[in-house]
This record gives structure tokens, C-alpha cells and sequence, in this order.
């Protein structure tokens, strides 16, 4: 039953992020707005020949197939957001990161260091003795 649980958290937490990385670009995908991308731009313009860059064979139907379903039928914009947010989930994950565990911890006191700008100056331990 805990797997299960687990699992389906899981399966909300990626279907939340479909779903942001969805709203975040909404008004491009509705009204159909492609983002320039320049080296795209400069190949068409300077008449350059993709059919050995990107074939589009019939035998490469399964393939493209394949690639819609892994890229889960997003747009290219959606999809690299949506991935960043996955991937992002899946370290955390990974980590097995717990919001509690991200607070100071008691022993750790402010330091001078921290107005020198000294990363994590203001986290440094306390000796023994030191009040």
C-alpha cells in the first residue's frame, strides 16, 4: 500500500509538471507562435539541403512514433520544460531530499563571515566552550 501511495505522488507530481510546463507556454502553442531559433533561420536562408540532416522517410515512421510517444505528444518548447522539471523531481529524488533536512542545523551559529559575503560564512559550527 505504500508503494502505491509512493507511486502515485509519483505519477501527480509528473502530470503536475505537463501540465505547468503547458500553462507556462499556453499562449504560444494556442496561437500557434514558433520561436525563432537562429541556426534553423540561417539554414533555410541560405538554401541549404536537409534531406540528409532530417530524413523523412517512410521507414522512419516508427521511429517518429516512437519519439511523439517518449516526448509524451508535447510541443518541443513544452517538452524541454517539462523535462527540466522532471529531471529536477528525479534528484530530489534521487537525494532523497526532505524539507526538514534543508533548515540550519542547532549547533550552527551566525558568523562574521556572513557579512563579508563568504558563501555559508553564516553557518559555522560552534566550538566547545563557546557560549
Amino acid at each position: 500500500m505504500k508503494f502505491l501511495k509512493q507511486g502515485l505522488l509519483d505519477v501527480a507530481a509528473v502530470v503536475f509538471f505537463a501540465i505547468l510546463a503547458f500553462a507556462y507556454f499556453y499562449p504560444a502553442d494556442v496561437e500557434n507562435r514558433v520561436l525563432n531559433q537562429g541556426d534553423i533561420s540561417a539554414g533555410i536562408g541560405a538554401g541549404e539541403d536537409t534531406y540528409q540532416i532530417a530524413p523523412s522517410y517512410h521507414s522512419t515512421d516508427t521511429v517518429s512514433f516512437i519519439e511523439k510517444a517518449y516526448h509524451l505528444w508535447l510541443p518541443d518548447n513544452v517538452w524541454y520544460l517539462f523535462v527540466y522539471l522532471l529531471g529536477f523531481y528525479i534528484l530530489l529524488r534521487a537525494f532523497d531530499f526532505r524539507q526538514h533536512r534543508a533548515q540550519p542545523r542547532a549547533g550552527c551559529r551566525p558568523c562574521c563571515h556572513a557579512q563579508s559575503g563568504a558563501p555559508y560564512g553564516h553557518l559555522v559550527p560552534q566550538q566547545r566552550g563557546q557560549g
